[in-house]
C-alpha cells in the first residue's frame, strides 16, 4: 500500500525561541540540561511545577535501576524489595490514566518509555510488562490532538523521538548486534519509534537545517533497510513508509541526499526481486526526491533515469502484473518522476516519444478533478499539476497537451477552459490552512494558465470566461496572497506574479503598483533621460534569479564605466513581484541585456521582460549567454535571431565586458542611419538589426528628422489604405479599437483627423512619460480611476507604428 496522500500541513507560526517546558531529551537545536544527581536522566527546562507523578516515577525508576545494578552482584538479597517496587512502579504507571490528555502527560509516559529502553532493558528484560503498561496508556492513542493544539510541542516530540534512535540499545538493534533474548522488545520499540514518527510528520512544519544532525541515524536506517530488504520484517515496511512521509518534505531533501538515499535507492529498483509493494514505495521515495532540483541532479548523475526506465518493463507492463494493488499508483508515479527527471526539449520529436506519459498525467487531473477529494489513486491533483506546471514552459507540449492529448471522461469542449474552471474551484484554497495541498494547487494552476496566455490562439477562451478573469483580479489585486510564498516550488512563480502576468498578457487593465514605502514615482524616471548633457547611456538587466551570482559580477564590472546607468531589480525593485518598477525601467532603456540561460528560457517573468522589450517597445537589446552549451530555442529564440550576442566563457570575463562595452557603443552610433521602410518591415519579422522605428519616438535625442514627408509615414501603415491625414472621427475609433487602447482615452483626446495624430505623436517625442503624467492626472479627475503605464504604452506604440 502506497502512502502517498497529501497529510495536512498545518498554518505556519513562528516557532518559539526556546521551549519553556521540557521533560525530555530534545534535538540538539534545543535547549537542554543534565540532572548528574539523577543517575543522569535529563530534565530539560523544567515546568514552575512538576508534575508530581513525573517526579515520582522518575525517583522509582531510577531506584529500581539501581536494585537490578545492586542484585546483579548480590543475587537474591534484595530480590523481595525489587518485586515491592517493580509493582509500586506499575501501579503509577496504570494511573497515568487518570490524568488529563495534556502534553505534560505525555512528557510522563516518554519519560518511561525511554528510561525502559536506555537504563532497565540492557540490565534485563525480565520486565517487559513496563514497556507493554506505558505503551497501552490512553495517551498513546489520543496525540492527533495535541500536536493540533500546539506547534512547539509536536516538533519537540518529534526529535526527542528520533533521538531515541541513537541509544546504544537501538543501534544495537539497528546493526544486527543487540542481546538476542531483548530482540522482541528492542523491535517493539522499534515499531512504536517509526509509528510515532509517522504520525507526527503530518503535523510538523520542518525547516531547513532540521536534519543536519541526523544524517548519521538516517545512514544507519538505510544500512539496516538494506541488510534486511528480503525478509518478510514488517518493521521495513513500516520504515519505508516512514521515509515516503518525510522524503515528501521537500525542505529534508539535502539531508536525504547527503545520507546517501539516491545510491541505496537506485539499488533497491534494480533487484528484480523484491516484493511489489517495496518496489513502488522505492519509486515514490525517487519521486520525492526528484520533486527537489537538487535531487533531480542527483538521481541523473547516479544514472537513475535508465534504472527508472529499466523499472517500467517489470513493474508497469498489465500482462505481467495482473491487477496487483497499487498498480495505478505505480504508474503515476511512474509518469511523474520521469517528467521531473527528462529535461524537456522543445521539438516534436521530444514530444512524440514521451506522449504516453503525457497523456497519463492530464488524465490522471481530469480523473482526479471528477472527484468530490480530487484524488486519483492514492494521489492528490495537485501531485501531477505541479509536474505539469514544469513541462508547460515548453511550447510544443502546451500545443500537444491542450490540442492533440486524448481524454476520457470529458465533458467540456475545451482542455483550456478545464483549466481555467478548475482554477475558479481553487479559488478559496488559501483560507484552508489545514491542507497545503489546495494551496499548491492553485499555485501550479495561476503558473499553467500563465504559461498558456502566451498563446494567442487560446487568448479568446481566457478573455471570454468572465468568472475566471474576476478571479485572476481578484488575486492580481492582492498582495496579501504574495505572503504563500512556502507553496511555489520549483519551476513557479508566486500566485500574484502569475495573475498579473496572465492579465497582462491578456490585455486587462492591471495595477501597476508601487507599494507604499517607495519614493519612486512614475513622474520620477529610475534611470536618467538621454537627453542629458553627459551622454549617459541607460541600461536594464533583465536575468533569471537562478543566476543571481553572475549578474551580481556583471552588474560591478558593468558599474565601473561612468557613462552606464544600471538598472537591476535587486539595486531598484522594492518587490520582485511589481511589475511596475521593472515595466518603467525596461521603457526608460537605452538598451537590454538579456542574460540568457536555460532558466531564462524556462521562466515566465523573464519571458514577459522580453516580450515588452521587444514586442511592445521594440527595444534595442544585447543577449549574453551565460554557458556554452545552451542555445536558445522556442520563443526566445526566434525574438533574438541574428541579434549580435556576447558569450561568456569563450574569452576572460574582462574581455566579455569589452565586448559588451564595445557593443553598446557600436549600436548608439548606427541608430540614426536607417531606412523607414525597413524598420516598418522589421515589425513583423525577426529584427536581426537592434535598431528599429520604435526608438525613435520614445528615445528624446535619437528620433529621425521632423521633416520627413508625411507620404513617407502614411506608406509606412501595414494595412492602411487610405492615407493618414485623409482619416476622419471614424476612421480614429476604428485604429483605437484596433490597438486595443482605452476607450476612455479617446473620449479624453476627441482627435478628429489624421493629421491631429501625427502631431501628437510628435508632441510625445521629447519625452513621453512626461505626457503620461499629464495624462494620468486629467484621467483621474474625469473619470475617478488610475490610468496605468501599461495602459497609455499600447497608445505610445500604436503612434509609433503610425
Amino acid at each position: 500500500m502506497f502512502l502517498s496522500r497529501f497529510r495536512p500541513l498545518r498554518s505556519e507560526k513562528k516557532l518559539e525561541s526556546h521551549v519553556t517546558h521540557y521533560l525530555i531529551p530534545f534535538h540538539p537545536k534545543m535547549k537542554s540540561t543534565i540532572d548528574d544527581q539523577n543517575n543522569d536522566i535529563p530534565v530539560v527546562d523544567p515546568l514552575p511545577v512538576k508534575n508530581s507523578l513525573f517526579l515520582d516515577l522518575q525517583e522509582s525508576l531510577y531506584r529500581f535501576q539501581c536494585m537490578l545494578v545492586q542484585q546483579s552482584s548480590t543475587d537474591e538479597t534484595i530480590e523481595c524489595n525489587i518485586t515491592n517496587h517493580y509493582q509500586s512502579i506499575l501501579d503509577k504507571i496504570q494511573s497515568i490514566d487518570q490524568l488529563e490528555y495534556t502534553s505534560e502527560t505525555f512528557d510522563i509516559v516518554h519519560m518511561v518509555f525511554r528510561t525502559y529502553i536506555s537504563d532497565i532493558l540492557p540490565l534485563t528484560d525480565k520486565y517487559e510488562d513496563i514497556l507493554s503498561l506505558v505503551l497501552s496508556t490512553k495517551i498513546n492513542f489520543n496525540l492527533e490532538a495535541l500536536f493540533k493544539e500546539n506547534e512547539s510541542f509536536t516538533r519537540r516530540v518529534f526529535f526527542s523521538t528520533h533521538d531515541l534512535l541513537a541509544l546504544p540499545n537501538m543501534i544495537d538493534y539497528l546493526e544486527g548486534k543487540q542481546k538476542e533474548t531483548q530482540t522482541y522488545q528492542l523491535k517493539i520499540a522499534m515499531s512504536v519509534i517509526i509509528n510515532r514518527l509517522q504520525l507526527i510528520s503530518t503535523w510538523i512544519t520542518f525547516e531547513k537545517d532540521d536534519f543536519n544532525d541526523q544524517e548519521s541515524i538516517l545512514r544507519l536506517l538505510l544500512k539496516f533497510i538494506n541488510s534486511n530488504i528480503h525478509s518478510d520484517d514488517s518493521i521495513i515496511k513500516q520504515l519505508f513508509n516512514l521515509l515516503i512521509f518525510l522524503t515528501e518534505k521537500t525542505i529534508l531533501v539535502p539531508s536525504f541526499i547527503n545520507a546517501g538515499f539516491v545510491i541505496y535507492i537506485l539499488q533497491w529498483l534494480e533487484m528484480e526481486q523484491l516484493p511489489y509493494e517495496i518496489q513502488g514505495s522505492c519509486i515514490h521515495i525517487f519521486y520525492n526526491l526528484a520533486q527537489k532540483i537538487e535531487g533531480a541532479k542527483a538521481l541523473n548523475q547516479a544514472d537513475g533515469l535508465r534504472i527508472l526506465k529499466d523499472c517500467t518493463y517489470r513493474l508497469l507492463d498489465p500482462n505481467i502484473i495482473n491487477g496487483q494493488h497499487g498498480f495505478e499508483n505505480m504508474q503515476l508515479l511512474y509518469c511523474m518522476a520521469m517528467s521531473l527527471l527528462i529535461e524537456p526539449k522543445q521539438n516534436r520529436e521530444y514530444v512524440k516519444n514521451h506522449r504516453r506519459i503525457l497523456d497519463y498525467l492530464l488524465q490522471s487531473i481530469i480523473d482526479a478533478s471528477n472527484m468530490d477529494n480530487f484524488f486519483y489513486a492514492d494521489f492528490h491533483i495537485s501531485r501531477p499539476i505541479v509536474v505539469l506546471t514544469k513541462l508547460f514552459v515548453q511550447d510544443e507540449i502546451i500545443k500537444y497537451v491542450l490540442d492533440e492529448a486524448p481524454v476520457k471522461n470529458f465533458p467540456l469542449s475545451s482542455k483550456v477552459e478545464f483549466f481555467a474552471n478548475l482554477l475558479i474551484r481553487f479559488r478559496g484554497a488559501l483560507t484552508m490552512d489545514e491542507d497545503e495541498a489546495n494551496p499548491l494547487t492553485l499555485t501550479a494552476l495561476f503558473n499553467i494558465l500563465w504559461s498558456i496566455s502566451f498563446h494567442d490562439e487560446y487568448l479568446s477562451q481566457l478573455q471570454t470566461n468572465r468568472q475566471f478573469l474576476l478571479t485572476v483580479k481578484t488575486f492580481a489585486y492582492d498582495t496579501s496572497v504574495m505572503e504563500y510564498e512556502r507553496y511555489v516550488f520549483a519551476n513557479m512563480s508566486s500566485i500574484f506574479k502569475a495573475a498579473n502576468g496572465i492579465l497582462l498578457n491578456l490585455g486587462e487593465n492591471i495595477s501597476t503598483r508601487v507599494h507604499e514605502s517607495s519614493n519612486i514615482t512614475v513622474e520620477q524616471p529610475l534611470v536618467t533621460s538621454i537627453a542629458n548633457p553627459s551622454n549617459r547611456i541607460n541600461v536594464m538587466i533583465s536575468y533569471s534569479h537562478t543566476n543571481a551570482d553572475f549578474c551580481h559580477d556583471l552588474v560591478n564590472a558593468l558599474q565601473k564605466d561612468p557613462r552606464l546607468d544600471i538598472w537591476v531589480d535587486f539595486i531598484y525593485c522594492r518587490s520582485g513581484d511589481l511589475w511596475e518598477e521593472i515595466s518603467e525601467a525596461i521603457e526608460n532603456a537605452h538598451v537590454i541585456l538579456f542574460i540568457i540561460t536555460k532558466e531564462y528560457q524556462s521562466s515566465k517573468s523573464c519571458r514577459q521582460e522580453v516580450m515588452y522589450a521587444r514586442d511592445t517597445l521594440k527595444k534595442r537589446f544585447i543577449p549574453i549567454y551565460l554557458k556554452n552549451d545552451f542555445v536558445a530555442n522556442s520563443w526566445l529564440g526566434i525574438r533574438i535571431v541574428g541579434a549580435q550576442y556576447i558569450r561568456f566563457g569563450k574569452r576572460s570575463f574582462g574581455d566579455s565586458i569589452t565586448e559588451i562595452l564595445n557593443l553598446m557603443d557600436d549600436n548608439t552610433s548606427q541608430k540614426q542611419k536607417q531606412n523607414v521602410f525597413k524598420q516598418t518591415q522589421m515589425l513583423t519579422t525577426p529584427i536581426a538589426d537592434p535598431v528599429n522605428v520604435q526608438d525613435k519616438i520614445l528615445d528624446k535625442n535619437l528620433h529621425t528628422s521632423q521633416n520627413r514627408s508625411i507620404e513617407l509615414i502614411m506608406n509606412a501603415v501595414a494595412g492602411q489604405t487610405k492615407p493618414i491625414e485623409q482619416w476622419t472621427f471614424e476612421d480614429i475609433n476604428q485604429w483605437f479599437e484596433q490597438n486595443n487602447i482605452e476607450s476612455k482615452l479617446k473620449d479624453l483626446y476627441r482627435f478628429q483627423h489624421g493629421n491631429d495624430l501625427l502631431l501628437y505623436g510628435q508632441c510625445l517625442q521629447p519625452n513621453w512619460q512626461y505626457e503620461y503624467a499629464d495624462m494620468r492626472e486629467r484621467y483621474t479627475r474625469e473619470y475617478n480611476e488610475i490610468l496605468y503605464r501599461d495602459q497609455f504604452v499600447l497608445l505610445v506604440g500604436a503612434l509609433n507604428r503610425l
